[in-house]
């Protein structure tokens, strides 16, 4: 059901006079300090916030290496996470501040709030990019792209495409995979033939009729 009503009028002026404490801020006012080498003030992690922070970042670029590379949109959104991290923690540690917290370095607790916050956010970022982490899905994609473009035609064998070396239909298992969801959704068929001269039979492809008539349209538009 729809709700319309005003926002809590109480939780609504608190987060206002936060917003405005931050846009006032003087670093200095806070324990930032510029080093040697920075024109920027900061702050730092306390020793057990820095502990957890290592770890974290180990275990994200451990599955930045394992994501599959064919799909370089959800990497480089993962990769941002190295900075959001941290930028989540000093977000929260700079709220604490604003409401009389007295310690200047980042705390392990805001550390983990903001890993917590990277893990729930990765959860939803999955599920936006499904289409390109699916492998299954994503050679499907290049199948039909194929098939619409007559390169994939009745009589053709599972080996043949493979052998074209295209992107997401590189290995057997790529192309069976894809083969597989177009099988449920009625567009192809993969069936076993012997060839004339006999020996062992191959997996072959045959294109719905349906899809076949498609085809010839578009070759005579």
């Amino acid at each position: 059901m729809n709700v319309d009503r005003w926002p809590h009028k109480q939780e609504r002026d608190r987060a206002y006079q936060l917003y405005t404490k931050l846009a006032a801020l003087d670093p200095a006012d806070v324990g930032a300090t510029t080093g040697q080498y920075e024109s920027i003030p900061a702050l730092r992690f306390a020793a057990d916030a820095q502990d957890l922070f290592d770890a974290w970042r180990t275990d994200l670029e451990n599955r930045l290496r394992t994501i599959n590379h064919e799909a370089p949109a959800f990497e480089a959104h993962l990769a941002k996470y190295r900075s959001l991290m941290p930028s989540l923690a000093l977000i929260f540690h700079l709220l604490n501040k604003m409401e009389g917290w007295q310690g200047n370095e980042v705390s392990l607790d805001v550390t983990r709030q903001a890993a917590a916050w990277c893990d729930f956010l990765e959860h939803h970022a999955r599920k936006v990019y499904a289409g390109i982490l699916n492998k299954n899905l994503q050679a499907a994609h290049a199948l039909k792209t194929k098939i619409d473009k007559g390169m994939i035609v009745t009589g053709q064998t599972v080996r043949a495409i493979y052998r074209n070396q295209w992107s997401f239909l590189r290995t057997p298992d790529d192309v069976f995979g894809g083969l597989t969801m177009l099988e449920r959704l009625g567009w192809v068929r993969v069936t076993m033939k012997r060839s004339a001269e006999g020996g062992r039979p191959t997996e072959v492809v045959d294109l719905n009729p349906a899809i076949v008539t498609q085809q010839q349209g578009n070759c005579q538009n």
